[in-house]
């Protein structure tokens, strides 16, 4: 399996209750990871993203005691999740500047720079702007 980083996206899809079809794909891909086909990779912003998300954004929102559940499930699998610096915050504010992508995306993208990972699961194609990052969708369906 190609390290990749998953985005905040996905990660509230395997919780999304009121999204199933989703759901089972997201749970599907990430499934991968916990049955050992390879690490995925997160950030801390990623996971603050999913909290806040998961306990104010989405329809049916999770109570804050079983969203500190997942959140602790990140540090005790087989996640790696790495931290960002003032230099990846810069590394960020270049690309946001040279390819016009929102910040945290370009946060997000710097990270995965900064940590020679260069793939990304996520429903965000604006990842593609930036050149030598490859997003992929999953819940895009192939086309035969």
């Amino acid at each position: 399996m190609t390290a990749s980083f998953v985005d905040t996206n996905i990660l509230v899809y395997a919780f999304d209750l009121d999204e199933p079809e989703k759901k089972l794909i997201a749970e599907t891909l990430l499934r991968k990871t916990l049955e050992g086909y390879g690490p995925l990779h997160i950030s801390n912003q990623i996971i603050a993203e999913f909290a806040r998300t998961l306990t104010q954004k989405i329809r049916t929102p999770y109570p804050t005691h079983q969203t500190k559940a997942f959140l602790q499930s990140f540090y005790t699998h087989r996640w790696i999740i790495h931290p960002y610096s003032l230099d990846t915050i810069n590394s960020a504010l270049e690309l946001l500047s040279k390819y016009n992508t929102p910040f945290w995306d370009a946060l997000i993208a710097a990270t995965m720079m900064e940590n020679h990972i260069y793939q990304i699961y996520t429903e965000d194609m604006a990842f593609n702007k930036i050149p030598g990052i490859k997003a992929v969708n999953p819940f895009k369906r192939k086309k035969s």
